[in-house]
């Protein structure tokens, strides 16, 4: 009887071509498109987890999609072997991790039970205003924020933290009027991801990315917890809208700068 594989974890990689496999968790996968294309679809980005806890950007390029879409689900623990690991990107970055693993037309995802296979279901990079302030428009890093939702304009859905304003885009911005007019009771508290740090008419913003995820109140841990300190601190009741200023009109032009 042949012994199963020995599972590799993320930081046991090199870079090079891996034989090897890895067990993951895809927590969240998405369009990367080339906007000065026309939109032009590069493939799927994909972030990963280990059974370490730590996390690694993913790469499948758009003539290798058809392979693995039917089968790809966020959620759901993988092996995946047969792959390229390479650096990471410099700019974008979703993760921390060193290296970024590409798929190759030799490269194997294959779902796996899940009995047995202790994988984080998320994991977030919550960083300060401070923080965020440091990274605006670097384009580097893209991190996450939490903070008590102040208002939400109903015109152009732009949502303001009580220091700063949080701007979602295409995809993004209607999966969060979706759940917004979903919900029984105005939120109170939103954790929205890969966030970009950036000036607009000198005004500091985050902006959503294409692999932004946004979560309410009880939707997740970080959420409920920090809800509930807010309630137990007696801050939900100094929500105010003075912090928010008003919408401006903007050209097309300038928002795709």
């Amino acid at each position: 009887m042949v012994a199963s594989a020995i599972s590799l974890v993320f930081d046991d990689l090199k870079k090079s071509f891996n034989k090897n496999e890895v067990l993951a968790r895809v927590v969240h996968f998405w369009e990367a498109r080339n906007i000065n294309k026309g939109g032009l679809l590069m493939g799927f980005e994909l972030f990963l987890i280990d059974q370490k806890g730590t996390t690694i950007h993913a790469f499948i390029p758009a003539n290798r999609i058809a392979c693995y879409e039917e089968d790809l689900k966020a959620g759901v623990i993988y092996k995946i072997k047969k792959f390229l690991v390479i650096d990471n990107k410099t700019s974008y970055k979703v993760t921390s991790h060193k290296f970024l693993i590409q798929f190759t037309q030799q490269t194997v995802l294959a779902p796996t039970d899940h009995a047995g296979h202790d994988i984080e279901r998320q994991n977030f990079r919550i960083r300060s205003y401070a923080e965020f302030n440091e990274a605006v428009n670097k384009n580097e890093d893209l991190y996450d924020a939490l903070g008590m939702l102040v208002l939400i304009n109903d015109e152009n859905f732009n949502n303001g933290w009580a220091y700063c304003s949080c701007n979602t885009w295409g995809n993004v911005a209607a999966n969060f009027q979706k759940k917004l007019m979903e919900s029984v009771d105005k939120p109170m508290v939103l954790l929205a991801t890969t966030m970009n740090p950036k000036t607009f008419r000198d005004v500091f913003c985050l902006s959503s990315t294409s692999s932004t995820r946004i979560f309410f109140d009880n939707d997740i841990e970080p959420t409920t917890n920090y809800l509930t300190w807010l309630r137990e601190n007696g801050k939900d009741s100094e929500v105010t809208t003075s912090e928010v200023t008003k919408p401006e009109t903007v050209t097309l032009s300038e928002l795709h700068q």
